[in-house]
C-alpha cells in the first residue's frame, strides 16, 4: 500500500511534469466551457491531483535547485551586499519576510473581497472577507508578538501567544463552519466578475504552493513564533482553495445544483477539520509546555 502510495503521489519530476500538463491542459478546457457534465466535475479531482503531485515535485528539485545556486558567482556576489546578504544568509529574516508579506496581502485580499461584495451585492464575499479580515489581525499579532518575544528568547511568552493564536484560530473555524453549512445549505455561490475568478484562481494556487514550498524549507525552525506563522499562512491557503472551488463550481457547473453543494460540503468539512486539527494541536502543544516548565 505504501509503494503504491508512492507512485501516485511521489513520483519522479519529470513523471509528475509529464502527468500533470495533460491535467492543466484539460482544467483550461473546463475553464474555457469547451467541455461539461460529468468530464468536467472529473477535471476538478483530477486538477487538485496534479497540483499536489506539482507541489511535491517542486519540494523534492529545491535541494538540488538550490546547491546548485549556492555554489554560483551570483550567489557569492549577493551575499557580499550588506542588506541583501543578511536577508539571504538568515532564515529568521527571511522568514518574518514572508509573514509580513503575507499579512499585507491579507490585508489587500480583505479590501478585494469586502469590496468586491459590496458592489456585487455578494454576502459571501463579504463574509470571506471578514473572515480574512480576522486572519489578517492574527498575523499582525503574531508579528507583534515575534518582536517582542523572539528576539528575546523568551519561550514563555512565545508560548503563551502561541496558545492564544491556537484559541484563536480554533474561534475563526466556528465562523467558517458557519459560512460553509449557509454556503452548502442556502445555495450559496461566490460570483467573481469577469476574469476575476482567474485571477483569484492564480492566487489560491500561488498561496497553496508557496506554503507547501515554506513548510518544507522552514521545518527545521521551531520557534513557536515562526510555527504559528506558517500555520496561517496554511490556513489561509486552504480558505483560499475552499472560496475558488465555490466560486468555480458556481461558474461552471450551475446547472447541477446538487453537486454544487455537495461539493461546497465535502471541501469545506475537509479545510475545517484541517484547521480544527491545526488550532487544538496549537493549544496541546504550548499546554504541554507550560506544564514541563511551570517553574
Amino acid at each position: 500500500m505504501k509503494k503504491i502510495l508512492q507512485r501516485l503521489f511521489i513520483p519522479k519530476p519529470s513523471t509528475a511534469i509529464l502527468i500533470s500538463i495533460p491535467l492543466y491542459v484539460l482544467v483550461g478546457a473546463v475553464l474555457a466551457k469547451e467541455i461539461t457534465g460529468p468530464v468536467a466535475y472529473l477535471a476538478y479531482f483530477l486538477s487538485s491531483y496534479a497540483l499536489v503531485i506539482t507541489c511535491i515535485a517542486i519540494t523534492r528539485l529545491i535541494p538540488s535547485w538550490k546547491k546548485s545556486f549556492l555554489h554560483s558567482r551570483f550567489y557569492l556576489w549577493l551575499t557580499s551586499l550588506p542588506i541583501i546578504g543578511s536577508w539571504i544568509t538568515n532564515d529568521a529574516i527571511r522568514i518574518r519576510t514572508v509573514l509580513y508579506i503575507g499579512a499585507f496581502i491579507n490585508l489587500l485580499y480583505v479590501i478585494l473581497k469586502i469590496t468586491t461584495g459590496t458592489i456585487y451585492h455578494s454576502a459571501w464575499l463579504i463574509l470571506f472577507g471578514l473572515y480574512y479580515l480576522f486572519l489578517a489581525i492574527l498575523r499582525l499579532f503574531i508579528i507583534r508578538a515575534d518582536r517582542i518575544y523572539t528576539e528575546s528568547n523568551d519561550f514563555r511568552g512565545e508560548y503563551k501567544t502561541y496558545r492564544f493564536c491556537g484559541i484563536q484560530l480554533l474561534v475563526l473555524n466556528l465562523f467558517l463552519c458557519f459560512i460553509t453549512v449557509m454556503a452548502s445549505r442556502l445555495e450559496g455561490t461566490i460570483d467573481y466578475p469577469g476574469l476575476l475568478i482567474f485571477g483569484m484562481a492564480f492566487y489560491s494556487f500561488y498561496a497553496t504552493i508557496a506554503t507547501a514550498v515554506n513548510a518544507v524549507k522552514y521545518r527545521g525552525h521551531t520557534h513557536p513564533m515562526f510555527t504559528a506563522a506558517r500555520i496561517s499562512s496554511f490556513t489561509a491557503a486552504l480558505v483560499s482553495m475552499l472560496s475558488l472551488e465555490i466560486a468555480m463550481t458556481a461558474r461552471f457547473g450551475a446547472e447541477d445544483i446538487s453537486f454544487r453543494k455537495q461539493m461546497t460540503a465535502l471541501t469545506g468539512l475537509g479545510v475545517c477539520s484541517i484547521v480544527l486539527i491545526m488550532a487544538v494541536s496549537m493549544i496541546i502543544k504550548s499546554s504541554t509546555w507550560f506544564k514541563q516548565n511551570h517553574n
